[in-house]
């Protein structure tokens, strides 16, 4: 048992119980974190780059909200094609690190605490489309507000919050302009809806005549194989485009055939419609009819049957000028041509939307695999084209994702501790230990290591007073230059006080002798920093044991609250192998009115007043209190 007791009655001196939970301290003061962008800096100080022998420890009150890693991604800005706005971009990876907790990792096995912030802390809305937690293997779509071509383009990626709701905002991923975005990863059977539209425009697809093959060879994860034969999606009579509608057309296509429909609205037997399509000469088309006039662009000088992946992109922006009709090829320009007047007078007509297909899936069916499906109600100017292509055919060119940060209370790849809403995380170096805590409640956690111990516990995780996991590890911690960080943006929600850094290895006794205690710097040789966060106003944190001051970010005064930790001076007294009866504690004795299960330890402290102050409790407490873990 690592927390409070609440499966057993415990009877103190025929006294009171009373819950941590409802202390206050006078002058105690803390400091509440929002999750978004607030932290403290205290720059890096030869007394913290401590290697060898380490305890640091503090008090959490965590929210839901709290992740304990994350990542850098960088965009390579010389990828970009002139500054895009609410840009989808693709970040692609096979990330050991990534993997979920049922695969010794950090993130939920559905992936749902995997989140993305801009680097002032901005929520990026995002849309996995695939997430393997045994590889660590993660496809997913970023919205950027602003993709610069002039600077490198920096946001992160967060995940460890084993708690979180699922944190992606699909719809959000696709600026308004898009009417239609298929990813084409299913595996279809012919059920209605089974293409999801992740555009959030609701034109989901269902597979016809044969159905398509799903592939995990696909462009982008997985994608669909058409037979040439009867295999199409069919979206219904949706997605209209008529005269002077502006339209762009994408996809990614891999074929060794001709003469088949890539996507469109169309109708072989009268020719209206909107054809997007591979021509016999195997020349790639795009072409708007009605059954009077027609307009079309066709290429002659390059052939796509190579049996290789192109992205190909077709734009009409609606209209009659000479270059209303654009079509690209691997995000360069093929060519333009001017569009027939009232060439779509009737387009908008009773015909599906069919991907592979024309004719209600009865004609020139598509032969080979198609991924990545779009459609917008603009035409999309060449530098998005180039960028999109540019990121989507080489992910890893396009942009790097850094290694992995351990966030919360964390000195950047040399030790750290944190918690989410159900787990508490320790860490030396990359090596990082776990456990189990109790959610929305103060919590203790402590970290010591000793590279020269010896044997298989060099490095211990304590979660309030009770030692909970621990590790082999002999290796020195790491000396750099990086800042010691408070909360690190969403690294933390909450509110965290007494924070201590020890440069030597403090026993499980000592870490639960201490826990509930203040601290006299003047007497304890070996305490290097103990931020006390009592300062009440400002935007310093003053260290009382050194001068490691730190300084807060994005934080007002509001954020300096009042301390409910169960903090002060007194006593503290263990009794071991403790299954039913009663035990003398120092000044108190435990009963326990129904016996535990196993054999557990019980630490009773006995808080003094000063600097707390104390519950209203009858004078023959004597200014006193005790806490029960």
């Amino acid at each position: 048992m690592k927390n409070r007791i609440f499966a057993v009655a415990v009877l103190i001196s025929a006294l009171f119980i009373w819950s941590n939970n409802i202390l206050a301290q006078d002058p105690g003061n803390a400091l509440d974190f929002d999750g978004i962008n607030d932290y403290v800096t205290i720059p890096d100080a030869a007394a913290l780059d401590i290697t060898d022998k380490i305890t640091i420890e503090g008090w959490f009150k965590s929210s839901g909200s709290s992740w304990a890693f994350k990542k850098l991604v960088t965009v390579n800005h010389n990828q970009v094609s002139v500054t895009q706005t609410d840009f989808p971009v693709l970040v692609s990876v096979t990330d050991t690190e990534l993997k979920d907790t049922d695969n010794n990792g950090f993130i939920q096995p559905d992936g749902d605490d995997i989140m993305f912030r801009g680097t002032d802390g901005t929520i990026l809305s995002h849309e996995i489309e695939e997430y393997d937690g045994s590889t660590g293997k993660l496809i997913v779509w970023v919205k950027i507000p602003s993709l610069s071509s002039v600077t490198d383009t920096k946001f992160y990626l967060y995940y460890g919050n084993s708690g979180c709701s699922s944190q992606q905002d699909a719809d959000n991923v696709w600026e308004t302009n898009f009417k239609g975005v298929w990813h084409l990863e299913e595996s279809g059977n012919g059920t209605a809806d089974e293409y999801k539209d992740g555009s959030g425009s609701g034109n989901h697809g269902q597979g016809g005549g044969g159905i398509p093959a799903q592939t995990s060879g696909g462009k982008v994860g997985n994608a669909q194989t058409f037979n040439g034969s009867n295999d199409y999606i069919t979206m219904g009579n949706v997605l209209d485009y008529g005269q002077n509608d502006p339209m762009t057309y994408s996809a990614w296509i891999k074929t060794s055939s001709n003469w088949m429909q890539i996507a469109g609205k169309a109708d072989e037997s009268s020719w209206q419609g909107v054809w997007f399509y591979i021509e016999e000469s195997s020349e790639l088309s795009f072409q708007l009819y009605d059954e009077k006039a027609k307009g079309k662009w066709r290429i002659s000088t390059e052939t796509f049957n190579d049996n290789q992946w192109h992205l190909v992109v077709a734009t009409y922006d609606g209209s009659n000028s000479a270059a209303g009709i654009k079509l690209y090829a691997d995000g360069a320009l093929l060519g333009t041509s001017s569009v027939v007047n009232d060439a779509l007078s009737t387009v908008k007509n009773s015909y599906p939307f069919i991907i592979g297909a024309t004719n209600n899936g009865n004609g020139n069916q598509f032969l080979g695999t198609i991924d990545e499906v779009r459609l917008s109600s603009t035409a999309r100017d060449s530098s998005w084209i180039r960028t999109e292509f540019r990121n989507q055919n080489s992910p890893g060119t396009f942009l790097s994702v850094g290694s992995e940060t351990f966030v919360g209370i964390s000195k950047y790849s040399a030790y750290g501790i944190a918690t989410d809403s159900s787990k508490a995380y320790a860490a030396i170096n990359d090596q990082i230990l776990t456990g189990s805590l109790t959610s929305a409640e103060w919590n203790h956690i402590a970290l010591t290591y000793d590279k020269d111990a010896g044997g298989t516990t060099e490095m211990k995780l304590y979660i309030n007073g009770t030692e909970a996991a621990t590790a082999d590890y002999s290796t020195a911690i790491s000396s750099n230059s990086s800042d010691l960080i408070l909360a690190d943006m969403a690294g933390f929600m909450g509110v965290l006080d007494e924070l201590r850094i020890w440069n030597d290895v403090r026993t499980e006794q000592e870490i639960r002798d201490y826990m509930h205690r203040l601290v006299d710097p003047a007497s304890e040789t070996n305490l290097v920093s103990y931020w006390q966060f009592n300062d009440s106003t400002g935007t310093s944190a003053a260290d009382s044991a050194g001068s490691n001051t730190g300084t807060l970010s994005n934080m007002t005064d509001a954020d300096w609250v009042t301390s409910t930790v169960p903090l002060g001076g007194g006593l503290v007294n263990t009794t071991a192998s403790f299954t039913s009866g009663t035990s003398a504690m120092g000044t108190v004795s435990l009963t326990t009115t129904d016996a535990f299960d196993n054999a557990v330890d019980l630490t009773a402290t006995e808080i003094l007043n000063g600097p707390n102050t104390l519950p209203a409790v009858p004078d023959s407490l004597d200014d006193r209190y005790w806490v029960v873990d």
